[in-house]
């Protein structure tokens, strides 16, 4: 009887240590389900702000060409509008009485058209620092997130 006793000591001893390992490995698979879902996350993450970074590139280049496709087609407009300008003013600088009003009209005209134009270039300019600026600030927060992903 106390051999009967004693196996079923041990028998509830190795049930109890059995229950024990399986709520052990319970845990641990809960764990490790957990840590493959933040490496996952985390991946996801630093892929996500690669992209963000290839991007902000991306957009740098086509800022820088397309500040310089508006300058130069304002400039173009600039001189079409000067040479088209250009024709009336002669026209009426050539008739003894409207010459002397027109030379001053011509010169309120170019002053005014110039100082459009040079806002028009300032302006865009301006945007495309702001832009760039912009740009770079972000590119540095995606630099600060994808530093966090580094060994």
């Amino acid at each position: 009887m106390l051999l009967d006793a004693l196996n079923i000591c041990l028998l509830l001893i190795g049930l109890g240590g059995t229950g024990w390992i399986a709520n052990q490995l319970r845990s641990q698979h809960t764990r490790a389900v957990r840590i493959r879902r933040l490496l996952l996350q985390a991946q996801l993450q630093r892929e996500e702000a690669v992209r963000m970074q290839q991007i902000a590139e991306r957009l740098i280049a086509a800022q820088g060409r397309a500040e310089t496709v508006v300058a130069e087609g304002a400039e173009l407009v600039r001189a079409v509008h000067k040479g088209l300008s250009r024709i009336p003013f002669e026209v009426f600088e050539s008739i003894p009485v409207t010459r002397e009003t027109t030379k001053m009209v011509r010169a309120t005209h170019d002053l005014i058209s110039d100082g459009v134009f040079e806002s028009f270039g300032a302006l865009n300019k301006g945007f495309g620092l702001c832009l760039r600026e912009a740009i770079k600030v972000h590119q540095a927060q995606v630099r600060h997130q994808l530093k966090d992903f580094d060994p």
